[in-house]
C-alpha cells in the first residue's frame, strides 16, 4: 500500500511539473500535491507524516476546516495533543 501511495504522489508531482516551462510551479499545484501526499500518508498509516502535511496545509489555509480536521484526526491517531511540527 505504501508503494502505491508513493506512485500516486510521484505522478501528482510530475503532473504538476508538466505545465508550461516557465520554471514556476503554481501555489495551487503545490497545495494539490500536498493534499494528495497528506491523504496518501494517512491511508498508508504513516500518521506522523500526515500530521506534518496537514500542519503545512493548515498553516497556509487557516480557515479551511478540512485541513484542521485532518490535522486533529492524525494527531489523535498518534496519541498526541501537542504540536509536534513546531
Amino acid at each position: 500500500m505504501k508503494n502505491c501511495a508513493i506512485v500516486i504522489v510521484a505522478g501528482s508531482v510530475l503532473a504538476a511539473c508538466s505545465g508550461p516551462m516557465s520554471g514556476d510551479v503554481s501555489e495551487e499545484a503545490i497545495n494539490s500535491t500536498l493534499v494528495q501526499t497528506a491523504v496518501a500518508a494517512e491511508e498508508s498509516t504513516d500518521y506522523e507524516a500526515a500530521v506534518g502535511h496537514f500542519a503545512k496545509l493548515h498553516d497556509k489555509n487557516p480557515k479551511d476546516l478540512g485541513f484542521l480536521l485532518g490535522l486533529a484526526r492524525n494527531l489523535r491517531y498518534i496519541g498526541s495533543a501537542k504540536k509536534p511540527w513546531m
